[in-house]
Formats: C-alpha cells, structure tokens, sequence
C-alpha cells in the first residue's frame, strides 16, 4: 500500500468501486468530474461489462474485474431467487426442485464470495488513497478493510428503522396527526423488518449456512475484522466502525432518530450528464412539445422505469389507458431496453415513447412525472420542482423516501396492488390543479439549489483521505 498524504489540498487518487447501475454511475461520473477539476486522480473498479463500456464512454478510467465477473457467471442461472416469493414462507423439502438446486447454487456462490484476490491485487497495483464503495458492497467492504485499504460508504438509503416515527409509504400517515396513524406506520415498520429477519433465518437453515450472511461472518473472520467493528441496525444494514459514510440525501426529508450519522453532503445532482444516447428523433420532438407547452399550454407528463424496474410492460399499458384520450396533454415514456417491444405497437398520437431520453432536460420542461420511488430520480425531480405519483414499494429503501415525500405533500402514491389507470389519471390530475404540491416542492428545490451536493462529497473525500480515516469529530457510525 502507499503512502497517503495529510495534505487535504493535495492531490489524491480516488477509486470507485460500481455495482454498475446507471443511476450510481451518473452519480460516479459528477463526483469524479469535480475530483478531476481539483486535480485528484479518479478511477473506477468494475466487473460488470456494460458499466466498464459507459465509463469508458465518458473518459474516465476503468479497471474491469475480468476473473470475477467470470466467476460470477458461472454461478448462473441462478434456481432460487426467481421462485424465492413462493419458497421463502415454506418449509424446505426434500432434495429436490428449485429447493433442492437451491443449496449446490449457494455453495458456489460462497467459493465466489470467498475469493477476493483479484479485487485486492487491483488495488495494490492501483494504490488509491481512499476507496468509495456503495453501502450495499458488503462483501467488498470487508475484504478491503481487511487488507487495510480506507473505505468510504456511499449511503443514499432513506431507510427507516424500527421505533422511528417515521412515515411508511403504504400507511395513512398524516403528519402531526392521529397518534393511530402514527401508530399504524411504525407498525408497518416493524412488520417489515421482523419479516425480513425471519427470511434470513430461513435462508442460513435450507442453504446450510451457504446464504449471502453467513458468507459475509465467514469473510469478516478470515479478514480479521473484530465483530464488534459491525453493527447491524435493521435487516439490510450493516455499519462499519471503521468506514466513513457519506449521505448524499436530503436533510429536510430525515427524521429524529433516523440520520443515522454520517456525513450529509446532499444529492449529487449531475447537469453536465448532457444527452449522449438519447433516441436520434428525441430532439426534434422534444422541441415540438416544448412548443406546444408553451403555445397551448399543454400538460406534459413523464413515466420513466429508472435503472432496475425495466420490462414494466402492464404499467405502462396502465398509464398510456389513462391519459390516451386527453387531447390537452402528452404522455413521454422511457421504456428502456424494453423499447423493441413496443416499437411496432400502436399508440396514441399523444404517447411518445423513447428508449433513452436525457432525463435532465425532461424534467426541465414537465408538469408531472409518475415514478417507481428511485432516489436519484426522485432528487432530480425535486431539483427541477416537478410533482411525482409514485406507483412503486415494497422495500425499506423506497418505501422510506415515498413515505417521507408523500407525507411531506411532495407528491402522492398509489399501492403497487392497487394501480389502476383510473388511479394514476386520477392522481396526476390532483398534482396538476393543486397548487400547493409546486408551491412546497419550489421551497424544497431552492434549498437543494442552495447547496452544491458534487462539491460537498469530494469535500468530505478529501478530508477523508486526509486522515486516513474520517473526518475528525464525525460521527461515521451512525451510531
């Protein structure tokens, strides 16, 4: 390992380590752009084949983890997740059917796990000065912190813990309300967390300590890391004594009891990301909206699926049922790799679907946008002041953040069983006659634009770099 300088001005190297999603990605390219400016050297680490071809795209440098991505799919297809929602309440049966290839699949994923050697070579020949992982790398972290590398957690979860008065989602939580629906959501917390706890337990038993937890006490007691440096505070979370974190979330948006620490810096809000891939015919009828908003006033609404929920084919035949006879609106859909489905499809002459659009200067000229409850889009939204219906749930992550937005009037939800086209028209028209929802996400998007989330993360980059460690007087444990 180097060297590292105490010098918080001095030039330091920077490495991301990706899971390769686009929305992380957008992300990793701002940060480093304002690393770069500062003349830190940045580079990303990845073995996802499609991220490493983006990243490249964009001019940063990239190592790709070729034997560990080959490893990884050799484990594939993988038996158990697909039919996890009909196994995970039952009890294990015989050696046989998806159960039974369940159990040889989880032992090779462990030899995967186990095997860090070519993520540490990496960087040993790289030699970074602080190493930035998503909080969700478990795996990663530890091998790292193991090998004596300093790691920083980007943590952009709005997750609720049990006993924060916090609101769910699916609850009818009502601010400053009724102590029964403040009652309601933190049972709905404590229903979610006590399930998810009970599906670990489940998992260690019929994959015979093979399941991703075990695997993850096995590869902490091989790197040495004393038991006591981890805590776990809800089913998903880990914290490391021993890492920063850095919360790239909105501090209006937290509750008592909920911030968990860490260093908040603010969303990374990406304007230079520019329009590169977007659909060859998106500019010139982007342009013939646009008019026609200005014109006419003609209400502009935008469904986009984000970076995991793709292939949504009965959501967007809701939403294009629900507005297909307005003729004082336009629908924009980005349908991602799904697009060749619906390419030779008929649709209203009021529907424009794109595979790709620059998501940017979208929001920049919308009324509404229905959304699955992505952070990122989420905070891109409320930067540009645009009102949401979200349509999605069902994970600690997104309910927390549609929970805190729909509670805060930023927005409205609809259950995911209860999505109707009826409903989603009906919601956005809510959203486009009351006032107060652009009034309050104004108030929200000034302070967001009052600070300068890119700056403030490599700020707190620097100084963690600088010590080695994190920041002096930071609470970086959350604890």
């Amino acid at each position: 390992m180097t060297d590292r300088p105490s010098d918080p001005s001095a030039p330091f190297h920077f490495v991301s380590l990706s899971l390769g999603l686009v929305s992380h990605l957008n992300r990793g390219f701002a940060i480093a752009r304002s690393a770069r400016a500062r003349g830190h050297q940045f580079t990303f680490v990845t073995d996802h084949e499609p991220a490493a071809a983006l990243i490249d795209e964009h001019g940063f440098d990239v190592a790709m983890l070729d034997a560990q991505r080959a490893a990884w799919d050799d484990t594939r297809p993988n038996p158990y997740w697909p039919k996890a929602h009909r196994v995970l309440g039952k009890l294990p049966g015989v050696g046989t059917g998806p159960r039974g290839l369940a159990k040889p699949w989880a032992a090779r994923r462990r030899q995967v796990m186990l095997d860090g050697t070519e993520l540490l070579d990496t960087m040993e020949r790289i030699g970074p000065d602080l190493i930035v992982t998503e909080f969700e790398m478990h795996r990663d972290i530890r091998l790292l912190l193991g090998d004596g590398w300093p790691v920083a957690t980007i943590d952009g979860l709005y997750g609720t813990l049990p006993g924060v008065d916090a609101p769910h989602a699916g609850s009818a939580y009502i601010p400053n309300g009724t102590a029964w629906s403040r009652l309601r959501s933190r049972l709905t917390w404590e229903q979610l967390h006590a399930n998810a706890r009970l599906r670990r337990r489940a998992e260690r038993w019929w994959l015979a300590g093979n399941d991703e937890h075990s695997v993850l006490d096995e590869i902490a007691t091989r790197a040495g890391i004393d038991p006591a440096r981890i805590s776990r505070e809800s089913y998903m979370y880990y914290h490391y004594l021993d890492c920063a974190r850095i919360r790239p979330v909105i501090e209006e948006l937290l509750y008592p009891g909920d911030e968990r620490g860490g260093i908040i810096t603010g969303p990374v809000i990406d304007l230079e990301r520019g329009s590169a891939g977007a659909d060859a015919t998106f500019g010139d009828r982007w342009r013939e909206l646009q008019a026609g908003r200005a014109a006419n006033g003609r209400s502009i609404v935008f469904l986009a699926l984000g970076s995991i929920l793709e292939n949504q084919t009965r959501l967007i035949e809701q939403v294009i049922d629900a507005f297909a006879s307005r003729g004082d609106l336009d629908l924009v859909i980005s349908v991602g790799r799904d697009f060749d489905r619906w390419a030779s499809r008929e649709v209203p002459a009021n529907v424009h679907l794109f595979s790709w659009v620059p998501q940017l200067e979208v929001l920049a000229g919308v009324d509404a946008m229905v959304s699955p409850g992505g952070s990122a889009s989420v905070h891109e939204a409320i930067w540009f002041g645009v009102p949401q219906v979200f349509i999605s749930g069902g994970g600690i992550g997104q309910d927390g953040l549609i929970g805190r937005m729909v509670a805060a009037g930023y927005g409205l939800r609809i259950a995911p069983r209860r999505v109707t086209s009826e409903r989603i028209a009906a919601a956005v028209q809510q959203l486009l006659d009351d006032e107060r929802f652009a009034t309050r996400l104004a108030q929200l998007s000034s302070s967001l634009h009052r600070r300068d989330g890119i700056s403030r993360t490599v700020d707190a980059m620097e100084s963690i770099a600088a010590n080695s460690n994190h920041p002096e007087g930071v609470d970086s444990t959350g604890s």
